[in-house]
């Protein structure tokens, strides 16, 4: 594993902790943040190598930059869909609706017939690049012909990343 790839996981998640580091945070954000931190104990990171994206690059309609708190609900949402329990995708709701917006962790969520299909973060320092935290929606109607990789490159080509990015995505 490269230390510039480790470097924007271990930035990320310090990010994302530090979001309920506040002076009366609720019962439900910390145990959010235990169980996201939790889930990260399997994830590792990968270098990707963007092939020719097809037809992928189409299958998520629009990519948006998420900029406003109700598309932050919509990614928290998602987000949560990774849990297979009810309570617990409530408590990841809570946490990571706690977000302060920063530039070098950006929030992206994916359209699909005007519906939110798929979320992701990109980290970025220099020329590196991580995309962490994808996630394509169980109720999406593109899951049966859709997988990760493919959203990594509908992400990617909607975004305007410079030659020469090394590109980075979280595994879990």
């Amino acid at each position: 594993m490269n230390d510039a790839g480790w470097a924007l996981f271990e930035r990320k998640n310090k990010w994302l902790a530090q979001q309920v580091e506040v002076k009366f945070p609720t019962a439900e954000s910390l145990k959010g943040k235990a169980l996201y931190e939790s889930s990260l104990s399997q994830a590792y990171i990968e270098k990707y190598s963007l092939g020719d994206l097809g037809d992928a690059a189409t299958l998520v309609e629009d990519w948006y930059l998420v900029d406003f708190h109700r598309l932050t609900i919509m990614f928290a949402m998602l987000q949560s869909e990774r849990w297979p329990i009810e309570e617990h995708q409530q408590l990841i709701v809570e946490f990571l609706t706690q977000i302060i917006l920063e530039p070098a962790h950006q929030l992206y969520l994916g359209f699909c017939e005007n519906t939110p299909c798929a979320a992701a973060i990109i980290s970025s320092q220099d020329n590196d690049v991580l995309l962490s935290d994808i996630v394509l929606s169980n109720k999406s109607k593109l899951l049966p012909q859709c997988n990760e990789n493919d959203v990594i490159n509908s992400l990617l080509s909607h975004l305007a990343l410079p030659d020469n990015s090394t590109i980075w995505v979280e595994k879990r």
